[in-house]
Order: C-alpha cells, then sequence, then structure tokens
C-alpha cells in the first residue's frame, strides 16, 4: 500500500529527460525498421490518460538509459578512471598511501584503485563525511543516460539515411525533410552523447577525488584536545 509518491528533481532530470529521448530515438527505428515508407506522425495533443501512460513510459526508459549505461564503465578511458588508477598527483598520491596504510596496515599498499575508493567510501559513510557525495553520483547518472540516449538516436538517424525519404506530419502538415537535416542531427546527436560520456567521467573524477582527499584530510587532522591536557599544559 503506498503512503506518499515523492518526485524528486532527479527523477525528472535523471530517469525522465534521457527516457524521452531514448524513447524518441527507439520511436524512430522501429519506424525506420518496419514502416518506412510511411509518414511520421507528430501528435501534439492528448488525453491525459495517454499523457501518463507515456511519461511512465519515458520514465522507466530512463531508467534503462542508466541501466546501459553502466556498460560505459567497461570502455578503456571509463576503464582507466574509475579502476585502473588514482586521479592524485605523485605527491598527493604518496602522502594518501602512507595514510591508508597507517590505518588499515600494509595489506592496503595492494588493493586496487577501484577497492581503495570504496574503503575510503565506506570509511567517511561510517564517520558520517558525505559532502558532496550524492550530487556527483546522481550526475554521473544523469550524463550515462543522456549519452546511452542520444548514442541511440545518432544510430537510428544514421540507419534512416539508408531508407526511403523522410515525411513528417505536425499538426496535419506535411513536412518533406532531405537527407541534409538528417545528417546534421544525426552528427549534433553523436557529438552530444561525445560529450555527455565526457562529462560523466568529470564528475566520476570528481567523486572519486574528493572522497579521496576527504579521507586524507580526516586522517591527519589534529585529534581534539582535552580540558585535562589543557589544565596541564597551564600548569
Amino acid at each position: 500500500m503506498f503512503k506518499g509518491l515523492q518526485v524528486t528533481l532527479y527523477d525528472i532530470f535523471g530517469y525522465f529527460l534521457p527516457g524521452v529521448i531514448l524513447v524518441f530515438a527507439l520511436s524512430i527505428l522501429f519506424w525506420t525498421l518496419f514502416w518506412p515508407a510511411s509518414p511520421y506522425v507528430i501528435y501534439t495533443e492528448f488525453s491525459i490518460p495517454v499523457l501518463v501512460i507515456v511519461a511512465f513510459i519515458a520514465y522507466v526508459a530512463g531508467h534503462l538509459a542508466q541501466a546501459c549505461g553502466n556498460f560505459l564503465e567497461k570502455l578503456p578511458e571509463a576503464k582507466k578512471t574509475i579502476e585502473d588508477e588514482l586521479p592524485l598527483s605523485k605527491e598527493l598520491n604518496a602522502r594518501f598511501r602512507e595514510a591508508l596504510v597507517e590505518r588499515f596496515g600494509n595489506s592496503a599498499k595492494h588493493l586496487s584503485a577501484r577497492e581503495t575508493y570504496q574503503l575510503c567510501d565506506q570509511t567517511l559513510i561510517h564517520h558520517g563525511s558525505l559532502a558532496e557525495r550524492e550530487i556527483f553520483s546522481y550526475r554521473e547518472g544523469f550524463y550515462r543516460g543522456i549519452c546511452v540516449s542520444f548514442m541511440v538516436l545518432g544510430i537510428a538517424l544514421i540507419v534512416r539515411l539508408f531508407r526511403s525519404p523522410v515525411q513528417l506530419w505536425v499538426v496535419d502538415s506535411p513536412l518533406n525533410i532531405s537527407y541534409g537535416p538528417l545528417i546534421l542531427a544525426a552528427l549534433l546527436s553523436v557529438f552530444g552523447a561525445w560529450l555527455s560520456f565526457r562529462r560523466y567521467l568529470r564528475f566520476a573524477t570528481l567523486r572519486i577525488c574528493t572522497c579521496l582527499t576527504r579521507f586524507l584530510a580526516l586522517s591527519t587532522e589534529p585529534e581534539p584536545v582535552s580540558h585535562k591536557q589543557v589544565e596541564k599544559s597551564n600548569e
């Protein structure tokens, strides 16, 4: 039984918007593959139940886009950022390793970059030091979903280029589209997917770097002085 329904900004920007793009891209792809000679009709008036159904489908599609976006971590550049190397300078990395060994022992030297981040992340959670952790995670998810959606849209438009000419119907008016606008739209979609991937990597780097440096800062923070130590120093 539902006690309440909450819609956050992340539900709108993180799932709904990528889902709208993905649903639009899939509709173009299905239209291209199965009904290439028929015009693509864009409706402008919907009833409330239809709008609710379309919004729900877009929301679910946004979740699927983010799920597919998890495979972006397997790409070489993303794997290097997330798993292979810590985003720290040589000097800061040496100081961080010292603090890590001091807290967890010599065995911590042999942890991978991902395991090191996870260990530091859980340590900070245990101590209640979350900082911008959720913000970075949300933005990573948003750009992963947007990247996948634009990628599918680019593929759909490229496939459309090899089929019959495009005809749209908007508000009962036919609109013939030549190959030039299709090529431009496909290039913009691919470029948008690339930009979204770069933003995803940026926020992944910020998430990891912030976690590691915050762990280092807290590990070197001086212990609070007790009242007895203050009285003794005054004597």
